[in-house]
């Protein structure tokens, strides 16, 4: 699988400096993560530069969804600025000459409850843009 990287747009800022550096890391199942390179002072609408992942899909990972994460590189701690989350299999039956650029929504979680944890809030923060393809 090739997931290609162009950009996101309309991400909610979340260094108080003003500076966040954006990366995206993609995680297929629970144990296989790749990651983009940082952009630096990327700010709320990072170019990607058409940055190619790739993905190897194995006999286990490949019925699962791909969770694509942007977040802000940080000296002490990444800090998470939004993710989305989508099944690869639709894009199975193309081919990869066929694949297009698309957009999806990126979202973030409030707690509504500050007592219960399991009370939240699915809250849209930008979106990114990329290609899927299965080469």
């Amino acid at each position: 699988m090739q997931i290609t990287l162009y950009e996101a747009k309309n991400l909610r800022n979340i260094d108080p400096m003003g500076q966040q550096d954006p990366y995206v890391q993609l995680c297929l199942g629970r144990h296989y993560k790749k990651r983009t390179k940082s952009v630096k002072n990327g700010g709320t609408a990072p170019y990607f530069q058409e940055e190619d992942i790739l993905l190897w899909l194995d006999q286990e990972n490949w019925v699962e969804n791909l969770k694509v994460q942007l977040l802000d590189e940080d000296a002490k701690e990444d800090k998470p600025i939004g993710e989305t989350e989508f099944s690869l299999l639709p894009y199975m039956k193309f081919r990869p000459e066929d694949a297009r650029e698309d957009s999806y929504d990126l979202f973030y979680h409030v707690q509504i409850d500050p007592k219960d944890e399991t009370e939240k809030k699915e809250v849209a923060c930008g979106e990114v843009t990329m290609r899927v393809s299965v080469v």
